[in-house]
């Protein structure tokens, strides 16, 4: 077993230190905690890290065909949520969701067109986001 910073057995324990401080809330949740160098993608190229600054969009999504917006595991959304939601009615009329990270309201989107009687309350802190998902 290679070791790492979840190994719980003492036979794979690694002996080295971490070579900075840990701060308070991972060593009060995980005590024994340690940096241990991986031997997993070493080679993989990272950019080096840059504090500040921000990123701008230089054109609206909404404009893209699509949004450009592909939503994740939707079906499987559909699939976990949808006997709670059609409890009542088949149209899951009388049924509230919250989706407390709209985004661009792919997720929404296709929980609105499978159930039409759902009443869908979307959530998010980027206001372009709620525009995109509100052009929906």
């Amino acid at each position: 077993m290679t070791p790492s910073a979840t190994s719980s057995e003492p036979a794979v324990q690694p002996t080295v230190g971490a070579s900075w401080s840990l701060p308070e809330p991972t060593l009060a949740y995980f005590p024994d905690a340690r940096f241990a160098i991986s031997v997993r993608d070493l080679g993989a190229p990272a950019e080096p890290h840059r504090s500040g600054g921000s990123a701008v969009a230089t054109q609206d999504p909404a404009d893209a065909p699509g949004h450009g917006h592909v939503p994740v595991l939707a079906d499987r959304c559909l699939e976990v949520l949808g006997p709670a939601l059609t409890h009542h009615a088949a149209d899951a009329t009388g049924a509230v969701l919250l989706d407390a990270t709209l985004g661009a309201g792919g997720h929404a989107e296709r929980f609105l067109q499978e159930f039409p009687g759902l009443r869908l309350i979307g959530l998010d802190r980027d206001p372009a986001a709620l525009t995109i998902a509100g052009r929906r």
